[in-house]
């Protein structure tokens, strides 16, 4: 039987756009000829070129909820020790336990990745809540074995995190090639570690290290809000309301049930983002200092109400609606370069905020891994102890934020190869949308994808063949004027 290529669930109609055309080319090269879809799609909406896909045969799993069912019913009968090491291990402690198997953490990860989307407390969950996660989960581990036998060897998913980690850790062990889509980037999971869509190449890194002039114009360009990254235009394009007069530490916050996990860092000391901001607001509640906690600049564009979870924490925490003196929300009265370049202490989970402080000569500090670590070193703080963050929040002395001018122009190294080659949202030309924007804006971004794919032609089959040729990421090759030099076939 030949080996068959599985194309998850998730995608939305504007990924697919350019998804597919290197999917079904990336398919011709590895000369398979049937593509298995979790939904039904239609693809004559979707494809432009319709030539592409007419020699292969198509199917789309499309189940009912009896099969998802049957599936339910077949996983403890077939996966019996898996299901035992699940139940044994579930509470939500064991996520940093590293005595756990690489496969079971990972499916851990996955049980709590989706109560944390689905619940409406973030302390509390339902059993309800805690059911339909394991539901989902055994599913897509159960539905692992299924394509297995199938002989789907490659996958392409839309995402690395929630239910879908099941799938993920079963692929892993039988060895089938997995390539999974964040911000526009299609990047391949290694077997006993997961990849980021922004980790980079040395080979790259040091390209475009050599290009000063491009570099140091992009984060001009972007510190006036013209980047590539549109969520950060809207933070570092508005104008100040006031000034603060104070010295002050600033905590920049995530989505709270967007995932941290797409790269599992088993080395950091909470468990997700609502264990980091509890025991960090008990740690502050007790400084001298004056700490803004900043919200996240797209959170109620993906749907989530961030003041109203802090004011859950806050109750908790304490034990009143009413802040410390020492503590402040704010949303959009300051911009993120301006708290950045003021603040003494600069404080996020993870993400582009990170970055952009080591940009501006700041250290911050950071829960999990960054993939600039690699090439900036001692470039943030990791602290392997709970002790240890407490002590560095709460002291009120110098210490050595400040760095140097030639790793803050690696950190802008970084940050231009991250929204001009990994991402590849401004080549295809999307509007960079989010789960709850209007219908109206999501469709003019699909529109905007969609005008460009004749022109991304050649550009989508060049992707396809980087893929083919062992390359860990779709770049945007257009931007190295001797391409053939780095991209070797295998």
């Amino acid at each position: 039987m030949s080996k068959k290529i599985y194309v998850g669930e998730g995608f939305t109609n504007e990924q697919l756009l350019w998804i597919l055309p290197i999917i079904f080319n990336f398919a011709k090269l590895e000369k398979i000829k049937e593509i298995i879809f979790h939904d039904k799609i239609d693809l004559n909406k979707i494809f432009i070129d319709k030539d592409l896909y007419l020699n292969f045969n198509i199917k789309f799993l499309n189940f009912s909820i009896s099969k998802k069912i049957f599936f339910l019913i077949g996983y403890p009968l077939i996966n019996f020790k898996h299901l035992a090491k699940i139940i044994l291990n579930l509470k939500k402690k064991n996520l940093l336990n590293k005595n756990i198997s690489w496969e079971i953490s990972q499916c851990l990860h996955g049980v709590w990745d989706q109560i944390n989307l689905t619940s409406n407390n973030y302390k509390d969950f339902s059993f309800r809540d805690l059911i339909i996660a394991l539901c989902k989960g055994f599913y897509k581990y159960e539905l692992g074995n299924f394509l297995y036998k199938a002989n789907v060897r490659i996958s392409f998913l839309s995402h690395s995190v929630y239910s879908e980690r099941f799938l993920i850790a079963n692929f892993r062990k039988k060895n089938i090639k997995i390539f999974c889509q964040a911000v526009n980037n299609i990047h391949k999971q290694n077997i006993k570690k997961d990849t980021s869509w922004s980790d980079v190449q040395k080979k790259f890194f040091f390209y475009f290290y050599q290009k000063k002039t491009l570099i140091e114009y992009y984060f001009y360009k972007r510190s006036k809000g013209k980047g590539n990254y549109k969520t950060a235009n809207l933070s570092i394009a508005k104008k100040n309301k006031q000034v603060l007069k104070k010295k002050f530490n600033v905590i920049f916050l995530h989505i709270f049930r967007d995932s941290p996990f797409n790269v599992i860092d088993r080395s950091r000391i909470f468990l997700d983002y609502y264990d980091w901001i509890v025991k960090t607001l008990e740690i502050i509640k007790d400084s001298s200092e004056y700490w803004i906690i900043k919200l996240h600049p797209a959170s109620s564009r993906w749907g989530e109400d961030q003041k109203s979870i802090l004011n859950q924490i806050f109750k908790d925490v304490f034990k009143s609606n009413k802040l410390p003196n020492n503590i402040s929300i704010v949303a959009n009265e300051f911009n993120n370069i301006y708290l950045m370049k003021n603040a003494n202490k600069i404080i996020t989970f993870s993400g582009t905020s990170h970055l952009e402080s080591i940009c501006l000569g700041k250290k911050p500090i950071i829960i999990i891994n960054s993939p600039s670590e690699k090439f900036i070193k001692n470039s943030f703080y990791k602290c392997k102890k709970i002790s240890d963050y407490k002590r560095i929040l709460l002291t009120s002395k110098n210490i050595n934020l400040k760095k140097s001018a030639h790793n803050i122009y690696k950190a802008k190294v970084f940050l231009f190869i991250r929204e001009n080659f990994n991402s590849l949202t401004h080549v295809i030309n999307s509007n960079e949308t989010y789960r709850k924007d209007s219908l109206k804006k999501k469709l003019n971004s699909f529109i905007n994808v969609k005008k460009n794919l004749l022109k991304n032609k050649f550009f989508f089959f060049e992707l396809a063949k980087m893929l083919h040729n062992n390359s860990s990421h779709t770049v945007n090759y257009k931007l190295i004027q001797d391409k053939d030099s780095l991209f070797k076939s295998k």
